[in-house]
């Protein structure tokens, strides 16, 4: 009795020069989470800088923080403004600005607080409020600085608390290195495997069954 031998496929034949895009995306994956590990590292804090805070009643509802010394071009710090103890139905307008070490105008920012509260039109009773914010606040080149606060208010808090740390860099540009990364990865590994493809085709397959 003779049996026939069966036929198999040969298998295709692979490019030695071929580029391995499995490979590729695990090399971007891994630049990305190095990137968002440097981004989180950043985000440290090193130094709390002694910081006044604004009270009802001061005159001129200004605070003035320095000098700081700026040892290396690009150092970063966080201002936090909180409103303690702000009124129902009242609002607080903080301006702040980075003056160099004549007192001299550079740059601000700013950011409206408030506190409200009402009836809707079902009868219940609501309350909102936006108190706080932070702000990173980048000096270009080393030197010495001020950062002064001003309060505008319709009915000021009872005390407008100001907070200056030193954060290590800045995270930011690093979370987008990190998020362009990861999308390159991605895409290659869609590349090499054609994973998206498989997905769409299933569900494909199911919707047509």
């Amino acid at each position: 009795m003779v049996f026939s031998k069966r036929y198999e496929k040969p298998a295709p034949a692979t490019d030695p020069d071929a580029i391995d895009w499995g490979k590729v995306a695990s090399v971007f994956v891994m630049f990305s989470m190095l990137s968002f590990l440097t981004a989180w590292i950043y985000s440290f804090e090193t130094e709390t800088i002694d910081s006044p805070d604004i009270y009802k009643g001061q005159d001129n509802n200004t605070a003035l923080t320095g000098p700081i010394h700026i040892k290396s071009n690009g150092a970063t710090y966080q201002v936090r403004v909180k409103a303690v103890q702000m009124s129902m139905q009242s609002w607080t307008f903080i301006e702040g600005k980075v003056l160099d070490k004549n007192k001299q105008y550079l740059f601000s920012f700013g950011k409206d607080l408030w506190k409200e509260s009402g009836v809707d039109y079902e009868g219940y009773s609501w309350s909102e409020k936006d108190d706080a914010f932070e702000i990173k606040v980048n000096f270009p080149k080393a030197g010495e600085y001020y950062i002064q606060l001003q309060a505008e208010s319709n009915n000021q808090p009872d005390i407008i608390a100001v907070t200056v740390t030193k954060k290590m860099g800045s995270s930011l540009p690093h979370i987008w290195l990190g998020i362009i990364f990861l999308l390159i990865g991605i895409v290659c590994n869609e590349i090499q495997n054609r994973t998206m493809r498989t997905v769409l085709k299933g569900m494909g397959d199911r919707f047509n069954d």
